[in-house]
C-alpha cells in the first residue's frame, strides 16, 4: 500500500489517488509522499514527509514543510514535471530531472503522454501524473 497524504482545496486529487493506490494517511505523521494541490496557498503548522510534490509557483510552502526531497510541477521550465504539449484530453508531460520513486527506483528524464478526464485543468493533471509517477 502506498504511503501518501494529500493537501488540497477541492481538486479531488485525494479521491483519484485513493481509487488507484488505496487509502491515504493523515498529514499528522510522516507520509512517504505529500501531494500539495495546485490551489493550496498555505499550510497550517510545520509538516514532515519523505517527498513533497508541490506546485513550483508555491515553493515558499517549503518553509513549512520538512521533506527529504521536493518535486515541483507546473508550467515553468524550472519545474521537475511540466507540460510539453496538450491536445484535448491527451497531455505530453516532460520529466525534466531524474525522480526517485517511493520504492527507491529511479525514473529517468523522459517525455510521456497521459490521458486526462474530460475538462481536467493542466495543473491538476500534472499533480496527478506526478503523484502516480512517484507512487508506482
Amino acid at each position: 500500500m502506498a504511503d501518501f497524504a494529500v493537501l488540497e482545496r477541492g481538486e479531488a486529487l485525494a479521491r483519484q489517488l485513493v481509487a488507484r493506490f488505496g487509502p491515504a494517511v493523515g498529514t499528522g505523521g510522516c507520509p512517504g509522499l505529500l501531494v500539495v494541490g495546485p490551489e493550496v496557498t498555505e499550510v497550517s503548522g510545520p509538516l514532515t514527509c519523505g517527498t513533497v510534490l508541490l506546485p513550483g509557483s508555491q515553493s515558499r510552502l517549503l518553509e513549512q514543510i520538512s521533506a527529504k526531497s521536493a518535486v515541483s510541477y507546473g508550467m515553468s521550465g524550472r519545474d521537475t514535471i511540466t507540460l510539453s504539449s496538450r491536445r484535448g484530453n491527451r497531455l505530453w508531460v516532460a520529466v525534466q530531472r531524474e525522480l526517485v520513486r517511493l520504492d527507491g527506483t529511479v525514473l529517468e528524464r523522459q517525455e510521456l503522454w497521459v490521458e486526462t478526464d474530460e475538462g481536467m485543468d493542466t495543473l491538476h493533471a500534472l499533480a496527478l501524473t506526478g503523484a502516480r509517477l512517484l507512487l508506482e
